[in-house]
């Protein structure tokens, strides 16, 4: 079982690793709405660097006009690079992209209150997507029978 946190400090993991933290949650800024805390791409290299024994996970929630699809894929192949671990995407668009360099795998489709059945998870699953986030709207009961 993986064991994440959105942090807002990197001094703040050594502490959640003491914790039990097995992976953290490192949003930038344009890409990632609604977050406690925005970090360069410079401070998650630092802290990526810093810290090997973690996994790294990013957030790509906002909803990319047609415009901004070029700074997305440049983002996501920094992602890439820099080896995220995961990255929770709300938007179909960076599904695309992401397919597009094989990155498909390390996405997590996280539409807050979207995924409430099995066929939602499966449909997913079946594009190469090895994780989801399921709706909080639904009960423990519901959640249940899903998995």
């Amino acid at each position: 079982m993986e064991l994440l946190a959105s942090i807002q400090s990197i001094r703040d993991i050594p502490r959640y690793k003491s914790l039990g933290m097995t992976g953290c949650i490192l949003s930038c800024d344009y890409f990632a709405t609604r977050q406690n805390h925005y970090f360069t791409k410079e401070e998650i290299v630092c802290a990526m660097q810093e810290h090997a024994d973690v996994q790294f996970y990013t957030i790509v929630n906002r909803i990319f006009a047609q415009d901004e699809l070029q700074q997305l894929e440049e983002f996501l192949v920094w992602c890439k690079d820099v080896q995220f671990a995961g990255i929770y995407y709300s938007d179909p668009a960076v599904y695309m992209l992401a397919k597009k360099y094989g990155m498909e795998n390390i996405l997590i489709y996280n539409q807050d209150t979207v995924l409430t059945n099995s066929l939602d998870i499966q449909g997913y699953l079946d594009l190469g997507i090895k994780r989801c986030v399921i709706s909080r709207e639904i009960t423990l009961d519901e959640i249940l029978t899903i998995m």
